[in-house]
């Protein structure tokens, strides 16, 4: 195989298939490279100046050419007045249906991403294009810039307000005191906007941070009150608009409060010792009656006196040793030393772990079955110390349990000071009441995009899921809506993703909970969204041509979704249960997609590597290919192909203006597909030079085939070279006889005169170009080696373009099979090698007979290396 080279242009004009490849050439080459060069030859006056107009847009003003506005959440109303034309300063009025008006995604150089859009809802940059699609200016377009602000947050300070999540209920904020715990506080932000309050996940986001952190800074779990140099800390909760907020921070600055024991709303438990018990060393429970409760592991017991006899004994509470700085204070505890364990019983039996009571059946909690007894004493009231908690650990009334439905936490502790501390301990047990009882696997309905699920499994598609996307439907006993019930998302590890939403691919489980109803059966809906499945792609803008796929030059500036239109598959089934494939833009969030995510590369074979497009894209033929690359973050969404996180789809890129005169048996990804059709005529050269109306190489008569991996003979190749002479024959003292009898006079025996290839021969013996064998014979049909036309190539070049052809032995020296070159032809192969008219591939197999596309290509290299084509 040899390849085509373009060495003056700086590069490889193509490359396709096996060990190195071969590339086209656009059907118009540029003058500079420049956009604006490339318009000015495709498009007419008139709709090139209209691709230079300033647009102007209707109540919005503009400052150093950009256009600003705020988002509103619901589209804009942007509309394009006229467009000024610079030359003369034209004004175009373009409001009528001659002109459309759409928008696009801008990155920082504003330069259009992503795909078409037809309204502005979102914050952003954009482009906006006004597009001539009749009239004069017909295929002009006219951007402008355009600044979308988002949605204001609130000014006011008193509107953010930090709060600690009560995991029983989303809409509680009140908690808004901190205190120190000794875990992660799970924490909140009440965002305003406009005056409505802001919904997590979907107008913004929040990470907390310590003050004085870089704003890009990964956000941190919220645990100390002070540092070990006992300074309180500072906790900044970074506020970042999301949609139509896009664009809005705001930063609220909150501290952490430590654990104060002297405090007398805290409660420190310490279970009783019965007998002869150890002196205990920490609280079983310490808790505020808020439901505040402290790790009781930081909290130490220390008593300095006599442990002995049975008695009520002073302990002193204070935080470990390491933990000073965030729990203070001191306080008196009471521990009981008893001799006896009371006995704690509910409606004449032992008191068990917990109690569940339906409302919908008259049943409810009754204190009166509650007993104690100091052996067969029962203990009443006032030798009673009873504690009700609710569900989220404040203390409340006795009378909740009975008025209320939800669980409570009950604690009954005899007072050993009335029983002279013979008898004494504690027992804590739950009660739970329930309005009804509910079959989740029969009376609760869960839907999702209208279909009924128990279980839910799509593709990541780059929209997040919230509670609100399910419909969830609970029937109580008596077949009326139930509304007492809470919707939440967890995450793998259980975590409540619910407000934020379920954003990654992953494993995730909607639950339906109560406090008030009791679900038995299934109330979990498993939710697997998969990696978006980028392991292969599609171009939509590929063109076909006997099986054989291809892009056409893309003749205007374009971006790669215009120019290829990347399409991934969503693993959607369509009516006839075929797969849907959408644009892969789609699936990208906001600067996910990118001229890094998604970007084109050439292959230079000079370089023997894939360059990175220069931003027109594919407006040259060649060799390309898309890569979509990734990282370890965005892999936790996307699946790529290779191990690198990337994906890549090769593709060719060919000129098809002639389209219609292609050889059937020369398709665009066939490596010689360039070289053949340039030089049949039916693509131009780089350089744009045509031979359209003079083919330098022809097919078979009378049919459409080429024969590319046919055997070319020595006739034809004389006839090949007389062609590439072109013009330069007027001016080359040939002599050539000719007679109407016997044609041109060729001096070979064996060539007929009037033979297609008479006078080709005759001019390339005059010339030196070809000569005969030994016995006086031309021998026209027999075929050539590679080295009989490196050889032929050679003597062309010294006798038509004067070129000073040497032996080049370090060229030569950098093939593997340079030995087997004759010597003849030492000369002519090294000079070939040296100005890469072949050996592209690596190798020279020079007494290999050559094939019809490889002497295309050879001719290929020699007019675009040596003569400038």
């Amino acid at each position: 195989m040899t390849a085509c080279t373009n060495k003056a242009r700086g590069a490889v004009v193509a490359a396709l298939a096996g060990v190195l490849a071969l590339g086209a050439v656009p059907a118009v080459a540029l003058a500079t490279g420049t956009a604006d060069a490339q318009v000015d030859l495709l498009v007419s006056d008139q709709a090139n100046a209209f691709f230079k107009g300033t647009v102007e847009l209707d109540s919005l003003s503009a400052t150093d050419g950009v256009y600003t506005t705020t988002a509103t959440g619901k589209a804009l109303e942007i509309k394009a007045t006229k467009v000024v034309l610079p030359a003369d300063s034209i004004e175009v009025d373009v409001t009528g249906d001659d002109y459309e008006l759409v928008f696009y995604k801008a990155d920082k150089d504003w330069k259009r991403t992503g795909s078409e859009l037809t309204e502005v809802v979102d914050a952003g940059n954009y482009v906006v294009v006004v597009r001539a699609v009749d009239g004069e200016y017909a295929g002009g377009e006219a951007e402008a810039k355009l600044t979308v602000s988002g949605k204001a947050f609130s000014t006011n300070e008193a509107d953010y307000t930090v709060y600690e999540v009560n995991p029983e209920d989303a809409k509680d904020v009140s908690d808004t005191t901190l205190i120190y715990t000794g875990s992660a506080l799970d924490l909140g932000v009440t965002v305003k906007g406009g005056g409505d309050t802001l919904v997590e996940g979907e107008d913004y986001e929040v990470k907390f941070l310590l003050s004085g952190s870089s704003a890009t800074d990964a956000g941190i779990d919220v645990v100390d009150a002070k540092d070990e140099d006992d300074k309180t800390i500072t906790y900044v909760a970074y506020i970042t608009g999301l949609n139509e907020y896009a664009g809005q921070v705001f930063s609220k600055s909150f501290t952490v409060q430590p654990f104060d024991l002297s405090k007398n709303n805290v409660t420190i438990e310490v279970s009783d010792v019965i007998g002869g018990g150890s002196k205990p060393t920490e609280p079983a429970r310490v808790i505020m009656k808020d439901g505040t409760e402290l790790d009781a592991s930081l909290v130490q017991l220390t008593h300095e006196g006599v442990w002995g006899v049975n008695d009520g004994y002073k302990f002193t509470a204070s935080a470990k040793k390491g933990y000073e700085h965030n729990v203070t204070g001191t306080t008196e505890v009471t521990v009981n030393k008893v001799a006896y364990e009371a006995t704690f019983e509910y409606d004449g039996e032992e008191l068990a772990d917990s109690y569940t009571f339906y409302r919908n059946e008259k049943e409810a909690f009754d204190w009166d079955k509650l007993q104690v007894f100091a052996g067969d004493d029962e203990l009443k009231d006032n030798k009673l110390k009873i504690t009700v908690r609710n569900a989220k650990g404040t203390e409340v009334d006795e009378e909740n349990v009975i008025e209320y439905a939800g669980t409570f936490e009950i604690t009954v502790a005899v007072d050993p000071s009335t029983t002279g501390y013979q008898y004494g301990g504690s027992r804590t047990f739950t009660v739970t009441t329930y309005n009804d009882s509910i079959d989740a696997d029969a009376q609760v309905f869960v839907s999702y995009d209208d279909k009924v699920i128990t279980s839910l499994e799509k593709w990541y598609d780059g929209d997040t899921i919230y509670v609100s996307d399910f419909d969830v439907t609970v029937k109580k006993s008596n077949g009326q809506n139930a509304s007492a019930y809470k919707v939440s998302i967890l995450d793998s590890e259980g975590k409540d993703v619910t407000s934020e939403g379920i954003k990654d691919a992953g494993e995730y489980t909607l639950k339906v909970t109560s406090n008030r109803l009791e679900f038995t059966g299934t109330t979990e809906v498993p939710v697997t969204v998969h990696k978006a499945d980028l392991t292969s792609v599609d171009l939509t803008k590929l063109e076909d041509y006997k099986s054989s796929e291809y892009l056409p030059i893309n003749d205007t500036p374009g971006n790669i979704d215009d120019t290829l239109d990347v399409q991934y598959n969503t693993h959607k089934k369509d009516a006839d249960g075929k797969d849907v494939w959408a644009p892969i833009n789609d699936v990208f969030n906001g600067s996910a997609w990118t001229t890094d995510t998604v970007s084109i590369e050439k292959w230079d074979a000079e370089k023997g590597e894939w360059v990175k497009d220069s931003g027109t894209y594919c407006d040259e033929a060649g060799k390309y290919r898309l890569v979509i690359k990734g990282d370890e973050d965005l892999a936790k969404n996307f699946e790529y192909a290779n191990d690198d996180y990337t994906t890549t789809y090769e593709f060719v890129v060919v000129d098809d203006s002639n389209k219609t005169k292609w050889f059937e048996d020369v398709l665009p990804t066939d490596w010689f597909f360039n070289c053949v059709n340039v030089m049949s005529g039916n693509s131009n050269f780089k350089g744009g030079t045509s031979v359209s109306s003079n083919p330098l190489i022809k097919g078979y008569a009378d049919t459409n085939a080429f024969g590319p991996n046919n055997t070319i003979n020595r006739a034809d190749v004389a006839v090949i070279l007389y062609r590439m002479a072109g013009a330069q024959l007027d001016n080359i003292d040939t002599d050539l006889g000719y007679s109407e009898v016997n044609g041109w006079v060729t001096g070979y025996d064996d060539v007929d005169g009037n033979m297609y290839y008479a006078k080709a021969i005759a001019w390339a013996t005059k010339m030196g170009i070809v000569h005969g064998y030994d016995n006086g014979d031309f021998s026209p049909t027999d075929a050539i080696t590679r080295e009989q036309l490196a050889t032929m190539l050679a003597n062309f070049a010294k006798a038509v373009d004067r070129e000073d052809v040497k032996l080049d032995s370090e060229a030569l020296e950098t093939m593997p099979d340079a030995g087997s070159v004759s010597t003849f032809a030492e000369k002519a192969v090294s000079w070939c090698v040296a100005n890469e008219l072949m050996g592209n591939d690596g190798s020279i197999r020079p007494s290999d007979t050559i094939t019809r596309a490889e002497t295309a290509a050879m001719a290929y290299n020699y007019l675009t290396q040596l003569q400038g084509w």
